[in-house]
């Protein structure tokens, strides 16, 4: 039995021979973690209404789920996104937060492995030469994190030696990490706007409490005026009768 080569690519049977069942069963298994994936995705981006701190955490717990990951690491290049915030956040195994700075909800590392300490300082430092392609080991992924064709970041993650990673797994990385930058953008222009609203609100809520008061002062001022006028008034009509 000849098989489709499409139908082949798309189910990953290569043969309905031999060991055709064992690789069903793994292709399932894939295919069940990849749809899981993107279901951590979607929880994922849709945390834009709640600020990229949040959004950050999510992208950083799918990745973490996806892989079954000991560690994992998203952060942002200096220069880059300047707006954004944080700049880098570490997820554990046991689903800890981590970071050195700017987010609140999470712990300093200490113990951090090297390897996910100098891959922090690289994202830093922006050192492209060794970030701007996809790095694919056994137990070991990194995606650059992209926008508008610049490499403005990194998403990194580390597996147990008993889950190695494949093609798949790198798929679905590069697909979190492109649309995380976009939707960590619109956080951020979400969170501009917000506060573009409160600035607005506030200046107009100044704005009427001057109409108010410079209504107060022109109707004391037309009082006084109206006063004087039947002042004068009075006294030319007493002066007349003397």
């Amino acid at each position: 039995m000849v098989q489709d080569p499409e139908l082949s690519a798309l189910v990953g049977l290569h043969t309905v021979k031999g060991g055709h069942y064992a690789q069903f069963r793994g292709t399932a298994a894939r295919l069940g973690r990849v749809i899981m994936a993107l279901e951590g995705m979607s929880k994922a981006l849709v945390q834009t209404a709640a600020g990229p701190e949040v959004l950050v955490a999510a992208v950083v717990d799918a990745v973490r789920e996806h892989l079954g990951a000991q560690w994992v690491l998203f952060a942002l290049a200096d220069g880059q996104l300047e707006q954004s915030a944080p700049r880098h956040l570490i997820g554990a195994r046991d689903g800890e937060v981590l970071a050195f700075e700017g987010v609140s909800g999470a712990s300093v590392p200490t113990g951090l492995p090297d390897e996910v300490l100098n891959r922090l300082n690289d994202i830093l430092r922006g050192e492209a030469a060794v970030l701007a392609a996809p790095i694919v080991e056994e137990n070991h992924l990194h995606v650059p994190v992209e926008l508008d064709g610049d490499v403005v970041g990194g998403l990194s993650a580390w597996t147990p030696p008993d889950h190695p990673v494949d093609a798949t797994d790198l798929i679905v990385l590069r697909i979190l990490a492109g649309q995380a930058t976009v939707a960590l953008v619109n956080a951020e222009l979400f969170s501009q706007a917000q506060q573009r609203a409160a600035e607005l609100a506030e200046r107009n809520a100044e704005l009427e409490r001057t109409q108010r008061e410079l209504f107060a002062a022109q109707r004391t001022t037309l009082l006084n005026t109206e006063r004087s006028r039947i002042a004068r008034e009075l006294h030319d009509s007493v002066g007349q009768s003397v």
